[in-house]
This record gives C-alpha cells, structure tokens and sequence, in this order.
C-alpha cells in the first residue's frame, strides 16, 4: 500500500467517523427531545384527570408530585397501584404513540448501522478497484517483458509494496537485459577465439603433418635434421600458444590468484634483463635500467617479471636497439616506462595491439599475436593498467602503472 493510499483511507476514515459521531449526536438529543416530550404529554394527561375529577386537589397534587420529598417511597407506592390493575414497566407506553416512538428508535439506530456499512463497502470497493488496476497493469507489463515487448520505465517515487515490487521488476529486467547483452558479446568472443585458435594451430599441425610424412622416404641425414628442427620449432610453437592461452584464461577465471608483496623494482628488473644476455648478445640490444635502486611495488613478482618480459621481447623483435626502463613513484602508484627506438607501431594499429591475435602490419611471420594481450591480462589483475604511445619508424613507449 502506497504512501498516498494510506492517507486517502485515513482521510476517509476520520470524515466518516466524524459524520457518524455527528449523526449518533443528532439521534441522541432526538431521542432525549422526544422523551421529554411524551413524559411532559403523559404527565399532562394525569394532571388533565385530575383536574376534571378533583379540581380543589389540583395544585397539592401537581406540588407533590414535582417534590423530592420521600419521592422513592411514592414511587414504590404508585408502582403498587399500577400492578394491581395489571400495568407493569413492560406493558407502559406513552399513550398511543409509545409503539410510533418505538419504530422511530429503531429506524434511527438501523440508518446509522446502514450509513456505516455502506461507507465501507464503497470505501473498500474504490480501494479494491484501484489496486486491480495496478496489478493487472503490472502483470501487463510482465507479459510484455516475457513476450520481448519494451515497455516504459516503471520506477517512480511513491512508497509501499507496489512500488518496490516495480521497481525490483525494472532493476531485474535490466540486469536480464545487460547480462543478455555481455552474453552475446561473450559468446561472439568466444567464437572468434575458437576461429583464431583453430587457424593459429592448424598452421603448424600442417607443417608437422608434412615433415612427418617427408621423415618416411629416405634422405640425407642433414636433410632429416633440418626437417627434425623444424618439427621442434613447431611443436615449441604450439606448446607456447597453448601454455599461454591457459593461462590468460586462468587469469580472466581468477582460478590463478596474483599475490602482491613488497619486491625491490631495480632487482626486479635487473632480474628480467639477465634472462635476455644472450638475444641482447645477439642482436647487439642494450637495455638499460634507469631506476632508483631503493623504489619498492607492491606486484606479484613472477608474473610481473614476466609481463615486462615481453615487452622487452617485442621490442627486440621489432629491431630495437636500445630499450631504456625508467620509473617515477608517488604515495598512490608506481609508473614503469619501457621505451625503445624500434620500428614504431603504426597508427592504424595502435588502439589494437592489446587484443588477442591481433597481428600489426609489420608483425613477424611466427608472430601469434598474444604477448601484449598476455601483459596487459597480468597488469589488469593486479588492479594496474597499461597504456603505449608510438610514432611510426620512432619507437614505442609503454607505461605500466601499479
């Protein structure tokens, strides 16, 4: 029941009963009115007899009878008289309008009982009406969700059960309505990573399929190595794309949780710059760390370490140089610059590159498109973010901020 209802029957309510009070008070002095009035027609009649049968009595008589004294014995004395010719208090009237009076009496009191009970029938029939009418445009609305029909917004400012029931109606129908939404996106998602899966996988499965029936005729025993490699880069291929697949959906599942501790980010560092020695060897890359050595985070250091980790390996991939790492440290987050003099990204790209299988236009031919997918899973979960800026043949500059 609404706010504005209970007013509405309170309102009621309080009229009707004042009416009534104001009616019982009307019935009440009429009553009163007309007992007066037949007691003093009764007492004339007694007076008129004995004025007509005792004339000289008159005024002794009328004295006595409007006197206190010893009135309960005269009482006592006249209802002795008046049972000895058969007239009891049951069998009084007032004249021949006793019987009148009588009906009047109970007519009065019957309209009174009937006014009452005919306000509340229509009190209650308006009120009864009223809410059917709510209900059943509120199971109106409920078939039209069920049926797909958009309908208005029910949320309003009235108070009582109604209104919280349509309210919570609404609250559902739109979590229904976005959960459908990320539903389809989800499952489009989940598609297109079934499609990308399946064509990553069935580059090398062909490979090793071939090689495989190749290993069966006879050759060279330097041919057979050459094709006994090429079998271990593919299967390394397919290991990685599957280690890393499993592992960023451990992430989004939470079924992996990152646990942050206190690590130094100079050692962190210097720790995931030992791993590339040789490549950096290799390619003649220079990576420098550029950071104070006491800057503590707060990050989970395995999967930390290995985030930067391909930072680092997608900008030595893309004929970088030298790649600096520096950092700068406030009281709310800890920021990590990994920039290089590589090729760039191009700027057509450069709002994708975080997506899975996403291939940039100058992107490796062994390339899968999952290493900056994979760092920004890791940045996200541990409540960080990840942003780049590149210019074409400049470079690129990552910011990690924990």
């Amino acid at each position: 029941m609404s706010k504005k209802d209970k007013k509405m029957i309170i309102c009621f309510f309080t009229i009707w009963t004042i009416l009534m009070i104001i009616f019982g008070i009307v019935i009440i002095l009429y009553l009163q009115s007309e007992y007066n009035n037949r007691l003093y027609n009764t007492t004339a009649r007694i007076i008129s007899k004995i004025h007509n049968e005792v004339p000289e009595k008159e005024a002794e008589i009328i004295n006595k009878i409007y006197s206190n004294e010893d009135s309960k014995k005269e009482i006592n004395s006249g209802k002795e008289i008046l049972n000895k010719y058969g007239i009891t208090k049951s069998t009084s009237t007032w004249g021949d309008t006793g019987m009148d009076f009588s009906y009047k009496v109970i007519i009065g009191i019957s309209i009174l009982f009937l006014l009452s009970v005919v306000s509340i029938y229509f009190a209650f029939l308006i009120y009864y009406r009223k809410q059917k009418t709510k209900w059943e445009n509120l199971n109106t609305y409920c078939q039209n969700i069920l049926n797909g029909i958009e309908t208005i917004n029910l949320t309003d400012e009235e108070e009582g059960i109604e209104s919280i029931v349509k309210n919570d109606i609404y609250d559902v129908t739109m979590l229904l309505k976005q959960a459908n939404k990320e539903l389809t996106v989800t499952n489009k998602k989940t598609e297109k990573l079934i499609a990308d899966i399946s064509h990553q996988l069935k580059t090398p499965l062909t490979s090793l399929n071939m090689i495989n029936d190749l290993l069966y005729e006879d050759m060279p025993e330097e041919k057979r190595k050459e094709f006994l490699d090429n079998m271990h880069f593919e299967l390394e291929k397919i290991y990685w794309l599957i280690n890393t697949l499993l592992n960023m959906a451990k992430l989004d599942s939470k079924t992996i949780i990152l646990k942050k501790t206190p690590e130094n980010l100079y050692t962190l560092l210097n720790e995931v710059r030992k791993e590339f020695c040789i490549m950096c060897e290799t390619e003649e890359v220079e990576i420098e760390i550029a950071v104070d050595k006491n800057i503590e985070i707060n990050c989970d250091k395995k999967w930390t370490k290995e985030a930067i980790a391909n930072l680092i390996k997608n900008a030595i991939e893309h004929n970088s140089k030298k790649i600096k790492i520096s950092a700068t440290k406030n009281a709310v987050y800890t920021r990590i610059y990994i920039e290089d003099n590589g090729e760039g990204i191009d700027s057509r790209d450069i709002r994708h590159i975080f997506e899975r299988f996403y291939k940039t236009r100058n992107s490796k031919d062994n390339s899968l498109g999952l290493g900056l997918a994979f760092t920004k899973s890791i940045i996200l979960n541990q409540g960080g973010d990840i942003k780049v800026t590149s210019k074409k043949g400049y470079g690129t500059k990552f910011m990690i901020e924990l």
